[in-house]
Parts: C-alpha cells; structure tokens; sequence
C-alpha cells in the first residue's frame, strides 16, 4: 500500500472497526429487549394458566362438594334437617366458601303431593312454611333445607321452578342426570351470579325388581364471582392482568358475570390500551364460559422501565471495545504477516485432517443408515402390528404407541404421550396396571399372558391378553416398560355366551321335570340332573364315569327279568327308542318306581353317533292312578246297582214294615200273632240295615249326621262283632272323648266290620285292644284329610296278620283275598269312614297281627236334644195331610195307618197331581196341615221339585221328604231344601206317628 493512500486506509479502517462492533451491539441491544418482551409475554401466559388452573380447580372442588350432600341423601334412607346441618357445618370447618352465596336441597314435589309435603315441613321446618311464590303448577322444586354464607338471607319454601332461567337449567340437569347451570341471573341479594343444580337420583328397590333410579330432589348452589376472585387470586399477581368472565361464548356487556377492572386501570385520564390479552373457554356445569385476561399498565411497565438502562449500558460497552479494537487492530496486521505462515502450514495439516474426517464421515453416514433401516423396520412394526404395543417410563407414562393402540385408544399419538392410564381408564383398572408395571420395575420379571379388563372413561369395557416386560436402555438399566396387548373381546363375548348357555342349559336341566342321563358312545355315564339322581340314588360326582348298567337298573315289572340296555339299543341302531310298558327302576336304596324313558342318540357334525341322551319320568302315580280309575269304575258298578236295589227294597220293606205295625195296631199284644209280628218286624229292621250298609258305597250324598259320643258306638260295634266269640277285649277309652259328627248307625256298621275282621283272625282267647284319644292334626302329619282336632280310634289285633300285596287292595269290593276280609265289609267300613271326612290307616305284619288306625273329626257342633216320642196318641183329628208316592200300596198303607190316628189323608202318585191337590186345597179354605213327599218319582215330579212349587202358594207350607235313598244330600240336609222334617223308608207305623205328632202338635205348643 502506498503511503499517500495510508491515512484513507486508517480511516476507512476505523470505519470498517466502528461498524463492525457498533452494529453488533445494536443487534444485542434490540435482541435483548425482545427477549425480555417475549418473557414478559409467556409470564403473562404462564399467570393467566395458573389463574385458569386454580379457577378450575376451585370450581371442580366445589362440584365434590356438591357430590358429596348428594351421597348423603342416597345412602340415607331419609335425610332429617340435623344430618343437613351436621355435614354442613363439617364441611365449613375445612372449607371455606368465598363464593357460595348458599346451599339449598330442594326436593321434587308433585301437585298431587303438595298438601302431603307441606304438613311435613311445617312440621319438620317451620310451622309457617308454604311454597312461594303461590300458583298451580305440575311440579315443585321448592327450598327445603338451607344454609347460607355472607350473610345472605332467603326464605324457605321458595319455588325455583316458577322461575324460567331456573326452570331451564332444572330440565336441563334432569335430562342429563348431571351438574347444570343457569344462565346470568341476578341473586335473591342483588347480586350477579348463577345457580348450579345438581339431580339426585336414589335406586329404589322391591320385592320383584331392581328399578332404575328415581329423582327425589335438587341440591341448589348459588355463585356469585364478586366473592369468587379475590381470595381466588391472593396467590398470584393479580395487579398484573384484569379477568372478565363471561356467560356463553360471547363477550358482550350483556353476557359480563365478573370484571376486576378499578378506577387504577386508567393511565393518565385515559383508557389503557393493553399490551396483551388472552380468552379462554372453560366448560363449567353444563354451560360454556369465556375467560379474558388483560395485562395492565404495571405488568407492562416492567419491561419498559428497563429499556434506557439497556441503551446506557450498551453504549458504555461499544465506546469501550471501539477504542480496544482500533489498538489492537494495529497488533493484529502484525501478527496478520506472522500468522499467515502459520496459516499456510495450518491448511495442509487441516487438509489432511478434512480427508480423515470425511473417511469418518462415510462410515458414520452408513451406521446412520443401518440406525435408519431399523428404525424404519421398527416404525413399520409399530405401524402394521395388529396389537396393541406400547412403552411406558418408569412413572408409567405413556412414551409411544403403536397404530393399533392409537387406534383402540382413538387419540393421536401427541395427546398420548405423557398421560398414563389414570386418563384413559377407570381408576380401578388404572391401577392395577400401575401396580404390574411398578412390580416389573422393581423386580425385573415381566408378566406374560394376563387377561385384563379394561373399564375406558366413558364405560366401554373391553378384554386384553396382555404381555408387559422390562423396557431397557443400551446398559441394561430398566427406564420403563413394554406391554403388548391383544383385544380378546370377541373371544371374552364369545366365552361368555358359551358359559351363560352352558348355564342356562345347566338350569334347564335342573328345572325340567324329567330325569336326564347322558353318556359316551361306551355308555358311560358323563352327564345326571338332579331328577335323575333322586330317582336312581346316585350323586353326579359318584355316577359320572360309571357304566349305565350300574347307575340306571331296570327291570320288568311283571317278570322281574332285567330290561335290555337302552344305550347299547340305541348305539346299535343309531334310532331314537323307549322303554316297554311296566318297567320299573330299581334306586341304589332299592326303592322301585315305575318309568317310561325314551333314548336318543347324539352325533357329531358328521353325522356319528357318539353318546345318548336318556330322558325319563317316574310315573308310578299315574300307573296307581290308573288302577285307582280301575277300582273306581268298579265301584261306580257297585253304586249303580246298590242304590237302585236298595231304593226299590226300602219301598219293599216300607210296605211290609207299614202293614205288620198296622196288623199290630189291630191285635191285643196278648195275641200269638202280635209276637209272630214282633219277630218279622225284627228281621224287616235287619234287613233296614243291610239296605244302608248296601247305600255306603254310593258316592251321591252324605250320611245323615249329628253331633254323637262315639264311645258308646265304639263299644256296641267291638261287642256285637265278638258276640259268642271266645275273645278277650282290652278297652282304653277316656271318659272325656269329644263329640264327633256322625251317622251313629252307619259307623257302627264300620266298626263292626273292623272288628269281625280282628275276631276273625286271632286264636281263641286271643285279645283285641280297643283304644281312643283326641288327636291334633298339622299340615305336616294330617296327610289327605284337614288340619284340626280328631278322635283317633285303634283297633289292634295279634292274629295272623295280611301280608304286604294284600294291603294295596285290601278295601276293595269282593277282592279275593285269601282268608278273612273277603266281600263288601271291609270296602263299606273305608267308605263309611271316608264320607265322614276321616281316614283309615291299616298296618299289618305276618303272624304279628293288624292294627287299624281310624280317624274321625271332631264336631265343631252342640249335641241335639233326643227325638221327641209320645207313649199315648195326642189328639190329631181333623188334621189334613198330602202324601205324595209313586208306590200305590205306600200310599194306601200310610192313609191306613194315619186315618186310624185320626188324620184326614189324601194321596198322589205323582207331583203334578199333588201340586194340583195342594191348591185347590188353598183355595177352599181347607188347606194341608202337612204334606208328605217321596223324593224321587219314577216317572214325574220329584218331592224336591214339588216343594218349590208349593212354597210358591203357601211360603208357610210344612213338608216331610221321605225316600228309600237315604244317602241323597236332601236327606242329609233337608232344611237347605225347604222341607221342615225327613222320614226314612222303611218306616215303622211308631215311626211316621212320631214325626207327624212333633211337627203338628209340639210345634202348636212351642
């Protein structure tokens, strides 16, 4: 360089230097101050997050709140106002509600039950409680129970649901059983704010069912964000940014709940324009809410303030390094000859250092792509695995996932990362899989196969076979885990449907009436229900695997011959088949029963038989049935023909019994023939009484009973039968023994029948015992007959006894038995019995002897007074009497024996004729004083018929029902049927005087 151009040079030099360190200061400078703007910026973020953080926190804290008054009512049956205050003022001690204005439970009351409610909480809350304001309406939500803070004052009974903004957010949170809001209100105070509600339903249940839960009340909780945000923001800067909230997402003034904006917000008179500002929208009980901060004039000044400060030090510093630099540039071209040199040696030696460096270059380069080609190996894994795989750090937080687990999860991977399942799932299946990462952490072993039940937030439940194992850095340090999961919730569906048919087949089995038996095609048993068990006495856990042959034993009923193996028939011909009739299974207790079973095979899929299924039914009551319909149908013949017979012979008897004691109203009794008479009249009354004993085995009717002291009965009937007998009886009858209701002659009869059978099998000098006492019957001992109060009779006998086959048939008609017991005796004692509404019970041994058991009912009825009798004829001229018969030679003895007393008789043979005679009667002034009527007529009008009629013209009409039937339920209960006396055929003359002479004459005198 030339000397003249060297002081251009310095200068331009010094130029170059001064811009070279002034510029970069510059820079500094205007980087600085941006970087504390930006600061600034992100701490306004970062206040306004923390603002937003302790706001939401604070308002989830009072929804718990909330929550928990509402648990207090559903897990108490019925809340009372000292558990409200109680819990209330628990909560006060810990709490403290800066902007609660007051907290209400306002129960759901229906019109209908208003009256009701408001007797209860005048009762419980204040006499002058009433629901204001005053008004019909569908519902009321009215306040209930109260308490309130700042000294807010309202009034109990007030209706929220007659106001509208109230009535909208009470829909709303009914409709979707959560937390709702109202909109911008004004409090009960003047005070802006909102009402929260939250729905209390409470799960009801009855003796049927379940039911859903039932809404039962509101608890109501009103906000007032004046109160909320000064002790709110006490930890924070507020005098940094103002808050306005507002309702909706709209920030009008119309919609503003809240502004912390003061008179300091103005800056010299005139409104601040502020430097930053952010919104934010908060979903908060049901309703949306706009958020917007604004930094003030203090927050921005602190950046602002710094900025003089910035340029004086900067300043300082450029005037320093100029004069520093321009000195030491004059050194440095010096130095720059020297360095050159060095720099020329440097750049061969750097020459060779760049060609080492590239080599090392290249193989780097082709390690970054083996690194790439496994990561792209990996990604393709995480991307096409049909699993779910994921890896968690060691605070089990999410790290990375694949395609598949995004995909089960539905969130994109960057909101995945860093959550851990406390955010996805329930807590209680969140922690457990915490639990299993924590234990593979802590020990190094991982879990393999582990089916998990995963409960998302949102309820889905979903089944997983998991895998989770160690996740290790390249030292071996465990830094987390890694789990593989695969969705089993088809197969988990699948499973359980299989289980819940295999259970409802298990039920069905279980509650089907028949008995089931399934097994192999070796006929092995491998299946039994609980029928089948109580009817072969084998337990499934003993019967499964043992051959059918053993557990289901079948013989022939008849022939006592096994019956083939139905399993062995039906894998033989693959055809379903059944039992042949009369077979009878034999249970492990040797109890037999007859069954009817059918066998089915059952084949696989292609057709192959490869086990059967044995399906039978104990029908040993339908088979006795049977047999009992049998004996029935017998003795349906029996009745048919005893009571005509009987019937025909009573009318028989009536005229010989009638004529002999008219022949004797003629003869002195000192006369031969009046004893002759005497002695035929004895045998018509022995014949009487084999027509009865014929008459017990009709089932048309009841035996003509009365209150009678069956001792005396008893005795008579054991006496008669052993009359001549070399027997010896053995009575054990208390003299206390109640009345029981009864047909003394027909009961005799059954005792004697019973006893002849005893004196029939015992050897001379044998004894029977005769024993009686009162008895209680109860549902578990009474058997056939009804609970209650009985006269239990045994007769018992030390004979030779009847053996067990005898027994079933031992009461049936001409039975031919083998030895005594032999005819209608025995059948007419049960019948007797029966139709007294008691029992017989037999029990016999071989060469031990028999006892019969006899219970009779206890008569609930007071004893009638003995049957009036006269020894002299009253004074029965010129009554009238009406004797309706179809046996003409009745009617004429009867007219005979009657006319001979006095009595002015007309017949009839039929009831037309005598309904005529009865009126025309009536109509001449002579009417019947009684009228005797046959009850049944072969050919016309029977006596029970006839009477209707009659009491049609004289409702005061006196009729006596006579008939040889004696058994007809007229007989028996003849008042029912209008009549006001009865006279069983065959009748004696002393007979028919008698109760003419007690329902003419002694009714006169009563």
């Amino acid at each position: 360089m030339d000397d003249e151009n060297k002081p251009f040079s310095g200068y331009r030099w010094a130029i170059i230097t001064f811009l070279l360190v002034t510029m970069p200061f510059l820079f500094f400078t205007f980087n600085s101050y941006t970087n504390l703007k930006n600061k600034q910026r992100e701490e306004f973020q970062s206040l306004n997050r923390e603002a937003i953080e302790i706001f939401s926190s604070e308002l989830t804290h009072y929804l718990s709140i909330l929550d928990g008054i509402k648990t207090l009512f559903v897990a108490s049956t019925n809340v009372e106002i000292h558990e409200w205050d109680s819990y209330l003022n628990a909560i006060i001690e810990y709490d403290e509600f800066s902007a609660v204005k007051s907290i209400a439970f306002l129960p759901q009351v229906k019109s209908s039950e208003l009256n009701k409610f408001l007797e209860t909480a005048r009762r419980t809350i204040n006499p002058d409680y009433q629901v204001t304001p005053s008004g019909k309406r569908d519902v009321y939500f009215p306040v209930y129970y109260l308490t309130t803070f700042q000294k807010t004052v309202q009034v109990y009974g007030k209706d929220h649901y007659s106001i509208p903004e109230c009535r909208n957010a009470i829909d709303e949170a009914i409709k979707t059983k959560k937390t709702q809001a109202t909109e911008k209100l004004i409090l009960s105070d003047s005070t802006t704010g909102v009402i929260i509600y939250l729905p209390i339903y409470k799960k009801i249940y009855s003796n049927t069912k379940r039911e859903n839960g039932v809404l039962i009340g509101l608890i109501a909780c009103s906000l007032a964000p004046e109160y909320f945000f000064p002790p709110l923001l006490k930890g924070t800067k507020s005098e940094d940014f103002i808050i306005e909230v507002y309702d909706g997402k709209i920030t009008s003034a119309e919609n503003l709940l809240l502004s912390t904006k003061s008179d300091n917000y103005l800056s010299d008179g005139k409104a601040h324009k502020p430097e930053y500002e952010m919104s934010y929208n908060e979903k908060f009980a049901g309703r949306d809410y706009t958020i917007k901060f604004y930094s003030t004039p203090v927050f921005e000044a602190k950046v602002s303030n710094l900025f003089p400060l910035i340029l004086g030090i900067t300043g300082i510093i450029t005037g320093i390094l100029s004069g520093g630099i321009v000195g030491l540039q004059i050194r440095s071209r010096k130095q720059a000859h020297e360095l050159l040199g060095v720099i020329k040696k440097s750049n061969d030696e750097l020459r060779q250092a760049n060609e080492q460096l590239k080599n090392q270059i290249n193989e780097k380069t082709e390690l970054l792509k083996e690194v790439e080609f496994e990561k792209n190996l990996f990604d393709e894994l995480l991307e096409n695995i049909p699993d779910a795989v994921y890896f968690k750090d060691k605070d089990s937080r999410f790290l990375r996932c694949s395609k598949y687990a995004l995909y089960k999860i539905g969130l994109p991977l960057e909101k995945i990362i860093g959550k851990t399942d406390f955010d996805l799932f329930t807590d209680e299946h969140a922690r457990d899989a915490f639990e299993d990462e924590q234990q593979i952490i802590k020990t190094g072993k991982p879990i393999i196969g582990k089916v998990e039940r995963e409960v998302w937030k949102d309820g889905k439940i979903t089944y997983a076979l998991t895998t989770k194992m160690p996740y290790r850095d390249k030292d071996g340090n465990i830094i987390g885990t890694l789990g593989i999961s695969k969705d089993i919730t088809e197969i988990r569906q699948v499973q359980n449907k299989l289980a819940e048919e295999k259970e409802i087949l298990a039920l069905t089995l279980n509650s089907i009436g028949d008995a089931v038996i399934s097994t192999d095609e070796l006929g092995r048993v491998i299946l039994i229900n609980p029928i089948a068990e109580q009817l072969t006495g084998w337990k499934a856990n003993d019967a499964v695997g043992k051959p059918l042959r053993e557990v289901f034993v079948i013989v022939n009923e008849q022939t006592r011959q096994p019956v083939e193996d139905p399993v062995e028939k039906v894998i033989k011909n693959g055809k379903t088949t059944g039992l042949a009739n009369n077979t009878v299974l034999i249970a492990k207790d040797k109890t037999e029963r007859i069954i009817a079973d059918s066998a089915a095979p059952i084949k696989d899929s292609n057709g192959k038989t490869i086990g059967v299924v044995l399906v039978f039914r104990d029908v040993t009551d339908k088979y006795r049935y049977e047999e009992e319909r049998i004996k029935v149908a017998r003795l349906e013949t029996i009745e048919r023909f005893a009571g005509g017979l009987s019937h025909d012979f009573n009318n028989i008897l009536t005229a010989i019994i009638g004529n002999i004691s008219l022949v004797k109203m003629m003869l002195d009794q000192s006369n031969q023939a009046y004893t002759l008479l005497e002695s035929a009249e004895r045998s018509c009354v022995r014949a009487k009484n084999l027509t009865r004993q014929l008459l017990t085995f009709t089932k048309s009717g009841s035996p003509v009973t009365k209150p009678i002291q069956i001792a005396s009965v008893l005795r008579q009937a054991v006496e008669m039968a052993a009359y001549g007998k070399n027997i010896n009886l053995n009575y054990l009858i208390p003299n206390n023994l109640p009345l029981i209701e009864g047909d003394d002659s027909q009961l005799q009869q059954a005792f004697i029948h019973l006893a002849t059978f005893s004196v029939q099998t015992i050897p001379p000098n044998g004894i029977i015992f005769i024993g009686a006492e009162q008895v209680v019957l109860n549902k578990n001992n009474c058997g056939t007959l009804e609970p209650g109060d009985y006269v239990k009779i045994i007769i018992q006998d030390h004979g030779e006894g009847v053996p067990p086959e005898r027994i079933a048939r031992f009461f049936e008609p001409y039975y031919a038995h083998t030895g005594p017991g032999s005819g209608v005796g025995l059948a007419a004692a049960e019948s007797i019995i029966r139709r007294h509404k008691g029992r017989i019970d037999i029990h016999s041994i071989v060469e031990k002897g028999t006892t019969f058991t006899v219970y009779l009912p206890v008569s609930k009825k007071q004893p009638e007074k003995p049957p009036i009798t006269f020894s002299t004829l009253p004074e029965l001229r010129g009554k009238r009497l009406l004797v309706m018969d179809d046996e003409e030679n009745i009617c004429t003895l009867v007219k005979a024996i009657l006319e001979r007393y006095g009595l002015q008789v007309e017949t009839s043979p039929n009831g037309e004729d005598a309904i005529k005679k009865f009126i025309a009667a009536k109509r001449s002034g002579v009417p019947f004083d009684l009228v005797i009527l046959d009850l049944t007529i072969q050919s016309g009008v029977g006596g029970k018929d006839v009477v209707v009629e009659l009491k049609k013209h004289d409702p005061n009409v006196k009729a006596v029902v006579s008939s040889g039937y004696s058994f007809d339920p007229i007989m028996s209960n003849y008042k029912d049927y209008g009549f006001v006396g009865v006279i069983q055929k065959p009748y004696s003359a002393d007979e028919l005087r008698n109760v003419i002479t007690e329902l003419l004459i002694q009714d006169e005198k009563n």
